[in-house]
């Protein structure tokens, strides 16, 4: 990794990068810890050079024994002596160009010279972002596993619901995190979760709270938003669920951010693409109902890492710092609506960008296309759905996601036979 950055600082004719971002950090040395609730973050800041000696400013007493070792050939210092050590590297007679980005301090620039300032976007979260085959695979694992605790945590809230077992928002959140905390790997939540009924789910962000959690009831619809984080990858999930019969508002606003979900899922577009220009096709359903969603359809996910990853993303607005889709790159697939104090819509999804193979008789053989290749195998609420909204090619992919879902999950033989039944019956094809 350190050789990767190091070329990317040769070619920038620069003489060495300030490392500051706390998720670029235990990326570039192949650490995780524990200064943050919901992401393994510890305190650093690092300094990488042209020539590929490397500088790492923590509290020494953090480290292992074995964080040591990994660490050998790393120049550690004392994390309350970076920025004097900072100044002093930035005036030294060998450095003419020091990359730093926009994002650093006042009080990292004011180390620097200006005329040897380089502002530019991270080169270690542009390389991160593409997922090296390792955490290809971790990231598809670490989801299926976080899968399996969500269809187990369905079949037990809709069998409590059935029975007449009372549930609230902050009981069905932390059955979650159990059956989360029983998978390998698992090391924590990747955030809050949002369990929300109702009014609450059209809260964007709502926060559920034991004292005045509301009820998980057959009468309003349940959005289920929740992560975790794994040895091996981090995960962000979003269902949303009814466990009576839901009104025609609520089937049409569901139908159509599926159709949304879907359109992005079900893309195909070619090398050079930015994720911004795929947003629309998450949108288009909703404006034409004259509906939105106030925030945006995807940002990248981290492995093991943050769970808001960039530079890139789907969304309309523009960032200098946006790079263009690649092969390996994973993103959510998130759209929703939200009526206020009535209820929300959310359906989320991890995507990852893979090559697309085109077919032997494709007329233009010489461009590159890319799609989506889908990592989280949770169903969609059927009792949601208006079939008939949805076109052929938007119900052909739900029939073909369905039958991912139950096979994918089903050969990992660790679901009980009320878990399997449930699975099945969720995801039987649907037919207009």
């Amino acid at each position: 990794k350190v050789e990767i950055i190091a070329g990317l600082i040769n070619a920038q004719s620069a003489q060495g990068f300030v490392v500051t971002a706390l998720d670029d950090i235990p990326w570039l040395f192949n650490l995780r810890g524990s200064d943050n609730q919901y992401t393994p973050y510890f305190t650093a800041y690092a300094f990488v050079h042209a020539n590929q000696t490397t500088r790492l400013w923590v509290d020494e007493s953090q480290l292992t024994p074995e964080a040591k070792i990994q660490l050998a050939d790393v120049i550690i210092q004392p994390y309350a002596d970076f920025l004097s050590n900072l100044n002093t590297l930035a005036n030294s007679s060998d450095m003419n160009k020091i990359w730093v980005t926009q994002s650093a301090s006042q009080a990292i620039l004011n180390r620097i010279p200006v005329n040897k300032r380089f502002i530019a976007g991270s080169p270690v979260e542009r390389t991160k972002a593409v997922k090296n085959p390792i955490e290809q695979k971790g990231m598809r694992e670490s989801s299926i596993r976080d899968s399996i605790a969500r269809v187990r945590h369905l079949t037990w809230l809709e069998n409590e619901i059935k029975n007449n077992r009372q549930v609230n928002e902050t009981q069905a959140a932390e059955q979650l995190e159990y059956y989360q905390s029983q998978e390998a790997y698992f090391k924590g939540l990747s955030f809050q979760t949002i369990s929300a009924v109702g009014a609450h789910a059209a809260v964007i962000h709502f926060e559920p709270d034991a004292e005045t959690a509301a009820q998980i009831t057959r009468d309003k619809v349940y959005l289920l938003d929740a992560g975790a984080q794994y040895l091996d990858g981090t995960t962000d999930i979003t269902r949303t669920h009814t466990f009576g019969v839901p009104t025609m508002e609520e089937k049409k606003a569901y139908t159509l951010v599926l159709q949304g979900s879907i359109d992005l899922a079900d893309a195909i577009f070619p090398v050079g693409t930015y994720g911004r220009q795929l947003d629309i096709l998450a949108r288009q359903s909703l404006y034409k109902n004259f509906m939105d969603y106030a925030h945006s359809t995807g940002h990248g996910i981290g492995h093991f890492n943050t769970i808001h990853e960039g530079p890139s993303f789907i969304g309309m607005s523009y960032s200098t710092r946006d790079i263009l889709l690649t092969e390996g790159m994973v993103f959510s697939d998130e759209p929703g609506f939200y009526l206020p104090n009535s209820f929300g819509i959310r359906l989320e999804t991890h995507i990852m960008v893979k090559n697309y193979t085109l077919p032997n008789n494709y007329i233009d053989s010489t461009t590159q296309f890319l799609h989506f290749e889908p990592h989280t195998f949770v169903p969609f609420d059927r009792n949601l759905i208006i079939c008939e909204m949805l076109t052929q090619a938007q119900l052909t992919w739900l029939n073909w996601y369905h039958g991912e879902v139950t096979s994918i999950l089903e050969s990992t033989g660790r679901l009980n036979s009320d878990e399997l039944n449930y699975l099945k019956e969720t995801t039987q094809p649907i037919n207009c």
